[in-house]
């Protein structure tokens, strides 16, 4: 009898709570897994033990989120995941997640206005894509970036940002409390690991003097469809030398005016610029682009969509070199004529100079081209 009661204790008591204790084992050796659904409600959490995904939708306060984020975590501290949409929250506030941990944060449809300063905080050594869309956002804390050193990848398209401001993707290190993991030039740091920044579909219209300095790494920026009309004075230069990997998407603006030295020491891949208000190529902005691009052998400048003045004063300079630095402009055509750059040379441009200068360029080889 009593080795029957034992046999039933057994199967009935200790069973589960060895099955519980081996559960939680698992979950240990890969430091993350998915609490009861009783526990993660009115979130849920997916996915596998590898890479978990806390989903909260429908929300109405931040507070459910800080609830959620006390009861998980005495079951585990990281995530793969955070994933919330269509809720009516406000801002990612300050504590919200707890001590909980991310390496993907994505927001959604949401009625987000702000990021608050320390909201991230916790994610700060694991957070590898942040991604805010489709959202109000009308601020961001840009220079909090250069503390999260694994951070690839930044999304904050169809917004209502209105400006980058100037030295936006940088930190004085006099105000840091930690400083590991990132790289210092001067008394400011950079995060080595961002490659991704989409900006599109916001309300831009000021992007600040050396905004992009301090992300030297940077492959792909995204700013279309924007309300941007001046390019100001080393907006998109950076610190290193050229980065021949460079996508920068200008495109769907109303670009005007190009200061000076907007592009200083910047080489790109693509440099999109089509439809927006340029008028002229301009030597002094395009050409060191161009003898960048052949020194490279690769490289696009597209232009298509602008109405562009054939001048002698404007555009002579491009017909006077090799022709084979037009094979990196795309989509240009004269505004009047129509003519595309492959059909033009400076007889197209009926210029004529006093005392006929020999132009040496048209003989040299092109990668001496300076």
């Amino acid at each position: 009898m009593a080795s029957g009661l034992r046999r039933w204790y057994e199967a009935k008591v200790m069973a589960p709570m060895l099955s519980a204790a081996m559960f939680y084992a698992m979950c240990n050796a890969f430091s993350r897994c998915c609490p009861p659904d009783s526990v993660t409600m009115p979130c849920r959490c997916s996915g596998p033990n590898t890479f978990t995904v806390l989903t909260c939708d429908g929300l109405i306060s931040t507070r459910q989120v800080e609830r959620v984020a006390s009861r998980v975590s005495s079951h585990s501290l990281d995530y793969g995941k955070f994933s919330m949409s269509n809720a009516k929250v406000m801002a990612l506030e300050r504590g919200m997640f707890g001590s909980l941990r991310f390496e993907y944060i994505q927001v959604k449809k949401s009625t987000v206005v702000q990021v608050d300063d320390g909201a991230l905080e916790p994610s700060r050594d694991t957070l590898r894509r942040l991604e805010i869309v489709h959202c109000e956002l009308k601020s961001f804390p840009f220079q909090n970036v250069s503390t999260f050193p694994k951070l690839e990848s930044l999304s904050l398209h169809y917004n209502n940002l209105k400006a980058v401001p100037d030295y936006a993707f940088s930190q004085n290190v006099g105000s840091l409390q930690r400083r590991y993991h990132t790289l210092f030039v001067g008394s400011r740091r950079y995060n080595p690991g961002l490659k991704k920044v989409d900006l599109s579909f916001n309300k831009i219209a000021y992007v600040g003097n050396y905004a992009f300095y301090y992300v030297p790494f940077l492959e792909e920026l995204n700013l279309r469809n924007n309300r941007l009309k001046v390019l100001n004075n080393h907006a998109f230069a950076v610190h290193v030398k050229p980065n021949n990997d460079m996508v920068l998407d200008l495109s769907h603006n109303q670009i005007v005016i190009i200061a000076e030295d907007a592009f200083h020491n910047e080489n790109f891949k693509v440099l999109n610029m089509s439809h927006n208000r340029l008028r002229t190529f301009n030597e002094k902005h395009f050409r060191p682009l161009l003898v960048r691009m052949a020194v490279q052998l690769e490289g696009t400048i597209d232009v298509e969509g602008n109405r562009m003045n054939c001048t002698c004063g404007s555009l002579e300079w491009l017909l006077r070199m090799q022709p084979y630095y037009r094979r990196f402009v795309k989509g240009f055509e004269c505004a009047e004529t129509h003519k595309t750059l492959e059909h033009m040379t400076t007889w197209d441009l009926d210029c004529t100079h006093e005392g006929q200068q020999t132009h040496q360029e048209e003989d040299r080889p092109y990668l001496r081209i300076a």
